[in-house]
Order: structure tokens, then C-alpha cells, then sequence
């Protein structure tokens, strides 16, 4: 053969050259399609874990999550994970969204900026980005959500992003549209966001077991909204500057926990947090600090009051106008809460509302500790306790606290040992333990010289008790003997309306000094009438005189 022709033919028969019409071209088609579906190529090359993990290719690998990079431009990729884009990510987010939704995967957002000036709207879709302070999603339009999703499938999450609103250069506090909004959720986390200078927050409507958690916002209108919302976690939450009233609002919703939320500046009157028609609701580890209008407001809407609110573990600063507003709650427990209070007279820690149609409010509270009392000579009244809009309002009061206020004003009452109900029989009482409410203490008991029998009897005090039970009363004072001899008396309180009395002895090593005795008297559900009188057991000269300077009632 011909060696000219034998090298022509070779030529020929080189990869991707053929002879088509007695004239030849470049075959293309095989190169076109390795570009369109590069999964093609990385599906004949073998992919493990590690050596002992089962084999796969590269295609079905990479197959298994989507990227936002994959539907944006690669030459925009270098400028957004610098953070210096000025491209409109919206459609390539929406193109990746609806694409996640097909095939029911995740979308995974790499470190970077990304803008959108109109929403990404559609089902819910799990997103993941990485990390709160290295993927960004800055919204430039003024209205609506940056994600607007419904019918979210169960087990649904959006985690470790930052949200940032405020216009063009993200800079303008309150501004712009929202974060996220998702309704009919369900099952739906969403953990660890950045919130910033934002028109609201996160927005949930019929949202079923879903869990907040990780959110800071600083600078946003309305931080978190619920809406028949049950069974629902709200949990390590920190909101910085908020205006439209609330920090987290819930309507509509039963069996919610909040726990360890931190709140600073609520401005124009805002609360922290506002339940309305909620119930079963645990809210622990509260804590507030700097201006705010009111901590936590517990109120009604067309569905009724709230139900079974309990406050615990909670520390409430002098930020706030007012602690708690019980406008219309049945069922409130406030324990174990500290209170940081300052000289202002218009703070409230406790105010009560009235329910419509059915009764006043009623709270049961114990174990607060004030954190700072006031130590100002004379001392100023740091803050009402408590704040009644009803007269027939009541507080239960268990473990009493130390008084914080002089209840001098009309419309208060100081959760303290010794109130009593003020002209409009407005009353502090005690549930498990009844407490006085009337009346000044026993003052000078004594007993003749004469064996054992009492003398004279105290102008008493008076208990209120919920249920049949013994108060116990721990009385605190001075005791005596006329003639310097060492005073042996027995104290006896007796319950004048039931007929029964108890005694316990009382005495001092020397000739006179001061004495702590508790008798339990027994109580019955009412207004309980308890008198006081002591005699002297041991023989010899002198009357033994007892002075009561205190007692308390458990």
C-alpha cells in the first residue's frame, strides 16, 4: 500500500474525525453533551467512602445534594463568596427550588453573599447554609418574605443562615421585607439564623411540632410570629432593638415551651413576649435587660383567654414598665424568678386583668427574690407588686417573698407576709400554706403568777385558707419574768371558729430573752380567726410577759 495513503487513513481514524461526503469534520456532539450532563462522565468513574465502605460512582455521589452554585453563573461565584456580588440570585434560587422540590432534596448554600430582589416562593424545602455568620441572604425588595414557602412536607428544617434586609446596602433599621415565612408547617426546624435590619422575622401559621431555636435579631420589627401554633419549641433566642410591638407573638397555640430567651430594648411599648388564647405554656429562663414595655403579656382574642401559663427560673430587670400583665389567664404560676427593680414608682411586677364573662384573674406566685433592693435612706417604693384592675382579683401567694414596695397606693398590693386586703377586699393569699391578712400582730401577752393558767387573749390575726389544713405560725419576740426568775410559758393559739386550739412551750436560759416558737393551729376553707394567750407552768414569784414582735405563716 501506498505509504501516503496509509498515513491519510490513519489520520482519519483519529478520535473525533470523520469522513462524511468525500470531505471531513469535527465531531462535536460527544463533547456538547459531556457539558449538559457532566454527571454522564463522573458515572464511569468509582467513588468509597473509605475502605471498607461500599462502592459508588462520582455521578451518583454528587447526585446525592444540590448546590445554589450549580443554578448561578460560574463567573458570579468568585464575587459572591467575597461577599462584593451585586447579582440577582432570585431566579437561580427559585430554578433550585423548584428543582429540590421535584426530586425531594436538600439545597445546600455555600459561604457568600447572596441578593435577591424578589422572593423565593413555592413548598417547603429543607435549606441549609454554612453557618450564620459565613452564608448570607440579603434581601433589596420592601415588602413580603425572602422565603414565602406553604405545605411544608414533615421534617422540614432552614439552619445556619444570616438574613439581612434594610434596603440596597442592608443598612436600614426595621427595613424591607421578612426573613422566612412558611404556613401550614409542619414538623419544621429552623435552628441557628442571623437576623438583621429586617420588617419582621419568621412568620409560622398552622404550624404543628415545630422547634425555633438558635435566632439572633438585632434590629427587626417583629422578630417571631405563631399562629395555631401546637406543640412547639421557641428556645435559645436573643432579640436586640424591636418595634412592632412584641419580640415573639403566638396566637392560638398550646403545649409551647420557651426557654432561655434573652430580650433587650422593646421599644414603644413592646413586649418581649405576647401569648393570646395560648395554652400549656412553660416559659424558663427568661431574662430581660434594658427598656422595654412589658416582659411577658398574657391576654385574650376572639377564641378566649389564655389556659395553664407557667413562669419559671426567670430574671426580670428594672427594663421594663411592667413584669407580667395577666390581662385574661386562668391557671398562672409565677416561681423561682428573680426581680432587679430600681426607684421608679410606675413599675409594676404583677398586673391583673379581668376575664369576660367568667372571673378575675388569679395568680399563684413564690419564690422570688428581689436582686437589688433599694437602698436608698429613706427607702424609695422600688415598684408595686402587685397592680389589681378588678376587686375581686387574687394572688396565691406560696413561700412568701420579702416586700419590694410599700403597697401605699391604691390599686397595689406587695406580695409580702403581712398584707392585708385594702377597702375594696382586694387580697393577697396563700394556696398549699393560708397566710394573715388582717390586722396587727399579737403584741403583750402575759399570765398571772399563778400556775397554769392563761391570761388575757390577743386581738389575733386573722388566715385565709383554700382547704382544711394546719398553718403552721412561727412567732418571733421577747419573754420575761417580773421577778428575775428564768420564764417558762406555754403559747396557745386557738382557731375561734372551729374550736380548736394548740400549745407549744416557750422559753430562755436566763431571766428573760428573746424566743422563736411555731404552733400549727387548724384552718378551714375561709376567713380563719386565730387568738393567742401564754401562761406560766413553772412555780414561784413574778408574772412571765411574752412582747410578739413578727410572724410568719407557712
Amino acid at each position: 500500500m501506498n505509504r501516503w495513503l496509509v498515513s491519510i487513513c490513519a489520520i482519519l481514524t483519529l478520535p473525533g474525525i470523520v469522513v462524511l461526503g468525500g470531505s471531513w469534520q469535527r465531531a462535536v456532539s460527544e463533547k456538547r453533551e459531556s457539558v449538559v450532563q457532566p454527571a454522564s462522565d463522573a458515572d464511569t468513574v468509582s467513588f468509597k467512602r473509605s475502605p471498607t465502605a461500599r462502592q459508588r460512582t462520582v455521578g451518583n455521589r454528587l447526585r446525592d445534594s444540590v448546590t445554589i452554585l450549580d443554578f448561578i453563573p460560574p463567573k458570579e461565584h468568585e464575587a459572591i463568596a467575597n461577599r462584593t456580588s451585586v447579582y440577582d440570585c432570585a431566579a437561580a434560587f427559585q430554578e433550585a427550588h423548584d428543582f429540590c422540590v421535584q426530586r425531594r432534596q436538600p439545597l445546600f448554600i455555600p459561604a457568600g453573599k447572596y441578593r435577591l430582589h424578589s422572593p423565593v416562593t413555592g413548598t417547603m424545602i429543607s435549606i441549609q447554609g454554612d453557618g450564620a455568620n459565613n452564608s448570607t441572604i440579603h434581601g433589596t425588595f420592601p415588602s413580603g418574605f425572602l422565603f414565602d414557602f406553604s405545605g411544608s412536607r414533615p421534617y422540614r428544617s432552614i439552619r445556619d443562615l444570616e438574613f439581612v434586609g434594610g434596603g440596597a446596602n442592608g443598612r436600614g433599621k426595621y427595613g424591607g421585607a421578612g426573613a422566612i415565612r412558611i404556613s401550614q408547617a409542619w414538623s419544621t426546624n429552623i435552628e441557628n439564623l442571623n437576623l438583621v435590619n429586617m420588617g419582621a422575622g419568621i412568620s409560622l401559621d398552622r404550624a404543628f411540632d415545630c422547634r425555633i431555636s438558635g435566632i439572633k435579631a438585632v434590629y427587626v420589627h417583629q422578630p417571631i410570629t405563631a399562629t395555631i401554633a401546637n406543640a412547639m419549641i421557641v428556645e435559645q433566642i436573643y432579640c436586640l432593638n424591636f418595634t412592632g410591638g412584641y419580640g415573639l407573638k403566638i396566637n392560638d397555640g398550646s403545649s409551647i415551651g420557651i426557654r432561655n430567651t434573652t430580650w433587650e430594648r422593646g421599644w414603644q411599648g413592646a413586649s418581649a413576649i405576647d401569648l393570646r388564647a395560648c395554652a400549656n405554656v412553660t416559659i424558663d429562663n427568661y431574662y430581660s435587660e434594658k427598656s422595654m414595655g412589658t416582659d411577658i403579656t398574657l391576654a385574650a382574642n376572639q377564641r378566649g383567654p389564655c389556659y395553664n401559663i407557667t413562669i419559671t427560673n426567670s430574671g426580670f430587670t428594672a427594663a421594663s414598665e411592667t413584669v407580667v400583665h395577666a390581662d385574661a389567664v386562668v391557671g398562672l404560676t409565677i416561681d423561682q424568678c428573680g426581680l432587679k427593680s430600681g426607684g421608679d414608682v410606675d413599675k409594676t411586677f404583677l398586673k391583673l386583668g379581668s376575664i369576660r364573662q367568667a372571673s378575675p384573674v388569679t395568680a399563684r406566685v413564690g419564690h422570688i427574690t428581689q436582686i437589688t433592693p433599694n437602698t436608698e435612706s429613706p427607702p424609695l417604693r422600688t415598684r408595686p407588686f402587685v397592680r389589681f384592675s378588678n376587686d375581686n382579683s387574687r394572688v396565691f401567694l406560696f413561700n412568701p417573698c420579702k416586700v419590694v414596695g410599700n403597697g401605699a397606693a391604691s390599686d397595689e398590693r406587695n406580695l409580702a407576709p403581712h398584707t392585708q386586703p385594702d377597702a375594696n377586699g382586694r387580697r393577697v393569699n396563700l394556696v398549699e400554706c393560708p397566710v394573715p391578712t388582717v390586722r396587727s400582730l399579737p403584741a403583750n401577752l402575759s399570765a398571772g403568777s399563778r400556775g397554769s393558767d392563761y391570761g388575757p387573749v390577743s386581738p389575733g390575726i386573722r388566715i385565709l385558707a383554700e382547704t382544711y389544713g394546719a398553718a403552721r405560725v412561727t412567732l418571733i419576740g421577747t419573754i420575761s419574768n417580773s421577778a428575775g426568775a428564768k420564764p417558762v410559758s406555754s403559747i396557745k393559739l386557738v382557731n375561734t371558729g372551729m374550736g380548736e386550739a394548740a400549745a407549744e412551750t416557750i422559753s430562755t436560759s436566763a431571766s428573760g430573752g428573746s424566743f422563736q416558737v411555731t404552733v400549727p393551729v387548724s384552718v378551714q376553707p375561709g376567713m380563719n380567726e386565730i387568738k393567742a394567750a401564754v401562761n406560766k407552768e413553772q412555780q414561784g414569784d413574778g408574772d412571765n410577759s411574752v412582747v410578739v414582735t413578727d410572724f410568719v405563716v407557712q
